[in-house]
């Protein structure tokens, strides 16, 4: 169905759980309906004229008030009214209106001198209202809510003021409770029901509701799920994998409980089972030499390392295996166990985000209702083209106790679980029948819940704060995201409703469907709103897995790093005597995209710019590089684990403070983005990080031996560093004028504010390159991105090589190339990059 036949979801029943009570005040909850004045019927037409038949009348004596009717003495009153006022009042402005009369003349006379009457008329009319105003502005008399009473901009103090009080601990805790209170997949009445809920407490706001929630997508869901491990070649079974997660949940279904990759191919595959460790090209390439072949068999891989699980299938599918078995890696200890199943989406993202039948630049259009289904799915090429399953780890431990004494011995990978230490063979005698049996809907409707704050000032600049509503089963941490979302929308409303706030610029909230098959929500919000995100969205901000542990960890595009640095020192300074996590912890990240958040559409495509924040126990990781340290969840995300009690028992926020502290910090960081008179660009942080990564690029390729020319990237980078300046000094100027936003701000110094925040939100959006990055077509951002392969360098190196390899960041295109040995193609990145920043450089010049 197509999603503009939809504005409100439809109503189903979701269960016997209640949701909590709206989260907005009672004021904010009265909606009157539209009353309809029915229009009054036109009175009736005159008769027609008749002449009138004269008659004698006997003269009666006019001057007897007994004998005047009604109209005479009217008639008497008016010329009475006439003569002792109005005609005293008219003699005596008669001077006045000549003297009018006169100027009127005079003025008329010197316009026609200076030029254009129609021109000279307009201007003094803009200078006359402009004195106004300003005259107005001066006296205080405009100001209201947090408006100060000589500025032109909102109190940002009286605002975190209002938000440090309106956080509300009970009601977060109550939100995610009923966020995980059921299984909520994409696209099934769990998932409608949350949808449901978003929308309804989004009505009952002041926020202004987007009424295209639906959209169609492919979906696909488990069946039947068999793994079945053979002896030899023969038939008899020696080992049935057990394919469905312990829970005692008293739900009849049990979807959600099955072995299942999301976006995985419905196909069934049998063939030689082979132990491939992370399924990295190291590993397979350890395989090789160790003459283990690949092709034809059945892989079984860990999760985690340096590539999510569809690479590793990606990889697997390319040198000819069969299917994947997937494990939880055993590092994740503290967070699996040996009866859970991890169920992690394996549709190629990387490729080509958003409806798996349409992906990419048209996942904002109606799905056409044509052609064969596996046709379809093959040649979008986001599904992979074999079939995937996960297992639990005690079946692993048996199947290896298997496969002991088969294929070659890997000392290298042997690992521990649960205090059980597991020799690794890799095997190759016995056989596998791996069935994925799926439930596919090529149509399935799901939604995006969309709130919208609009600004007052440049009311199309916006931001996008988003989360993920959709959960592979209750999804209790998962859904920290989700409760931090509503919570702002709660706060954003009431700051609204009570300060007579609105913002400069615009706010959107999204809960976003479809994360779990391709980003399809994300996605398709991006490409349905192509000319909002191309134009006027600068920032994304992702809240998903937004609470894990204690230790802050952030990635921010350098634009808005020490804007998002500023923020957090403010709340450890407000926050210092009860501090809610590690403030000496505190880990920046090197800027670099995670294929699988919902702030991967909207950075590939329009170069929107991302921030995430998150608490975490990252140090239980091992041998990872850091980026992956940081998107590698540490909770049992994709599991039936991560239930609301599994939450308590953990106490991973007992009190939930570290959700209200967070809500803080992100309400922080978007009053900064959109309260800020001039957009806070950090134009030399950006310059920093470009020019760092330039020069990487650089000398890498000369050390491989090839000359390629940087001439064009060298001039824009010192064209770019002059911006920066000229932007810090106006900054400075500005601030000085107008007392850092406390005082007035002069009408023309207005005009020059509009003007630099026009030019900064349009920088970024001119580097890109709109037939994509090299092998990436949907990829039109040329300065960030995912470095496909970084494993090559080190191939091409000859260099010895570990899981703590890291990903370039910037110039995706010139590493791929140049990892690939497409030297040509590598010179014609580095000219488009030059090209795109040429774009930007243009900008300031007029």
């Amino acid at each position: 169905m197509s999603s503009s036949k939809y504005t409100r979801l439809p109503v189903e029943d979701s269960g016997s759980y209640s949701p909590p009570s709206s989260s907005f005040s009672q004021s904010e909850t009265q909606m009157g309906d539209n009353a309809i004045l029915d229009s009054e019927e036109p009175l009736d037409l005159p008769p027609a004229y008749e002449s009138p038949s004269f008659i004698e009348f006997e003269i009666e004596n006019e001057n007897t008030d007994e004998n005047m009717g009604f109209r005479a003495k009217a008639g008497k009153f008016m010329e009475s009214f006439n003569s002792r006022v109005v005609r005293p009042i008219s003699k005596t402005l008669d001077p006045v209106y000549q003297l009018y009369c006169y100027a009127n003349a005079r003025f008329e006379y010197m316009i026609s001198k200076m030029g254009n009457p129609l021109i000279a008329k307009r201007m003094i009319y803009i200078v006359f209202v402009s004195i106004i105003l300003y005259t107005v502005s001066l006296s205080g008399l405009s100001s209201d809510g947090v408006v100060g009473s000589h500025s032109d901009f909102s109190d940002q103090s009286k605002l975190l003021e209002f938000i440090e009080l309106s956080v509300d601990p009970r009601r977060l805790e109550e939100n995610l409770e009923y966020l995980s209170s059921m299984p909520h997949l994409s696209g099934t009445s769990g998932d409608m029901a949350l949808a449901r809920y978003f929308e309804e407490l989004v009505l009952r706001s002041k926020l202004e509701i987007n009424p295209d929630v639906a959209f169609d997508t492919y979906t696909n869901y488990p069946l039947e799920p068999k793994v079945l491990l053979f002896s030899g070649n023969g038939d008899e079974v020696l080992v049935e994998c057990d394919l469905v997660e312990t829970l005692e949940d008293h739900l009849e279904s049990s979807i959600h409980k099955l072995a299942f990759n999301p976006g995985s191919k419905d196909m069934n595959s049998r063939g030689k089972l082979i132990y491939a460790n992370y399924g990295t090209l190291q590993d397979n390439k350890i395989l090789q030499e160790r003459s283990i072949a690949i092709n034809g068999s059945v892989l079984i891989i860990k999760y985690g390392g340096m590539y999510p699980a569809y690479k590793k299938l990606e990889y697997a599918q390319e040198r000819g295996a069969i299917g994947v078995l997937f494990i939880s890696d055993p590092q994740m200890k503290e967070y699996y166990n040996l009866e859970s199943l991890q169920r992690e989406p394996v549709a190629f993202t990387n490729k080509m985000p958003g409806n798996m039948l349409s992906p990419g630049i048209h996942s904002g259009s109606p799905v056409e209702h044509v052609g064969d289904l596996n046709s379809r799915l093959q040649e979008a090429r986001v599904v992979p083209s074999i079939p995937s399953l996960p297992i639990k780890w005690k079946d692993f431990i048996t199947i290896m106790d298997k496969l002991s004494n088969q294929g070659a011995r890997i000392e290298g990978w042997d690992i521990e679980i649960e205090g059980k230490p597991i020799q690794i063979w890799t095997g190759g005698d016995d056989e596998v029948l791996l069935q994925n049996s799926l439930i596919q809907r090529p149509y399935k409707e799901s939604w995006n819940i969309i709130g919208k704050l609009k600004g007052m000032e440049q009311d199309t600049f916006s931001i996008v704060i988003g989360a993920s509503r959709d959960t592979m089963c209750y999804g209790a941490v998962e859904s920290s995201g989700s409760a931090i979302l509503l919570e702002l929308m709660n706060i954003f409303s009431a700051m609204s409703s009570s300060l007579s706030w609105s913002p400069l610029r615009t706010i959107y909230f999204v809960s976003y469907g479809g994360s779990k098959y391709n980003l399809a929500g994300s996605t398709h919000f991006a490409m349905k709103n192509q000319d909002l995100f191309k134009r006027d969205v600068y920032t994304f901000i992702d809240l998903d897995d937004i609470i894990q542990g204690d230790n802050l960890e952030i990635i921010a595009d350098p634009l808005f790093l020490n804007l998002v640095k500023d923020a957090i020192d403010k709340m450890a300074e407000a926050n210092s005597t009860t501090p809610h996590f590690n403030y000496n912890s505190l880990e920046v990240f090197p800027y670099q995209l995670n294929s699988l958040s919902n702030s991967y559409p909207n950075v590939e495509h329009h170069n929107v710019a991302g921030i995430s924040m998150k608490l975490k126990n990252s140090g239980n990781l091992k041998n990872q590089n850091t980026v992956q340290k940081f998107n590698i969840p540490q909770y049992s995300k994709n599991s039936c684990l991560d239930t609301f009690d599994n939450f308590r028992n953990r106490r991973i926020d007992p009190d939930m403070s570290k959700h209200a502290f967070m809500t803080k910090l992100i309400a922080l960081v978007a009053v900064k983005l959109v309260e800020t008179p001039i957009l806070p660009y950090d134009l030399r942080a950006m310059w920093n990080n470009m020019k760092t990564n330039y020069l990487n690029v650089k000398e890498y390729s000369k050390s491989r031996g090839y000359d390629l020319s940087f001439d064009s990237i060298d001039k824009a980078l010192n064209e770019i560093l002059e911006i920066a300046q000229q932007n810090e000094a106006f900054v400075n100027t500005w601030n000085d004028i107008c007392d850092d936003g406390h005082g007035s701000e002069p009408n023309l110094l207005t005009v020059n504010r509009w003007d630099w925040n026009a030019k900064l939100l349009l920088m970024t959006k001119v580097m890109i390159y709109m037939d994509g990055s090299y092998e990436h077509p949907f990829n039109y951002n040329l300065i960030y991105g995912l470095e496909e392969e970084p494993e090559l360098r080190y191939f091409n190196d000859g260099e010895g090589f570990d899981d703590s390899i890291e990903m370039k960041n910037m110039f995706p295109g010139i590493w791929d190339a140049i990892n690939k040995g497409a030297w040509d193609e590598a010179q014609f990145q580095i000219n488009k990059v030059g090209e795109a920043l040429n774009h930007c450089i243009k900008l300031f010049q007029y």
